[in-house]
């Protein structure tokens, strides 16, 4: 089971898996793959916009907060979205799995 079942879990905290921000869940996404979409100011200086997140990268969940169990590097690494790297995005996100 997901720890984000059942949740509207908008508007909350993204954190990676050292506590580290990295933005705020401005959409969930479920086709064609369950995705978090996360708008930040900006990871490495890399420029701000939205990253898309695999719902499986949810380690936990609470009121204020949604925790990562990815690195901020290993976020920062991953495929832009869109209807041709869908299936690059979730492979990479499967290749760096804790």
């Amino acid at each position: 089971m997901n720890p984000m079942d059942g949740l509207d879990i908008r508007g909350r905290e993204v954190l990676d898996n050292e506590g580290r921000e990295i933005g705020r869940i401005d959409d969930v996404l479920t086709d064609p793959a369950r995705l978090l979409r996360v708008e930040h100011d900006g990871l490495f200086g890399v420029g701000a916009g939205p990253l898309y997140i695999p719902a499986d990268c949810v380690e936990s969940v609470t009121d204020e907060q949604v925790r990562l169990d990815r690195t901020r590097v290993q976020i920062a690494g991953a495929a832009a979205y869109g209807p041709d790297t869908i299936d690059e995005l979730l492979e990479y996100y499967r290749s760096v799995a804790q």
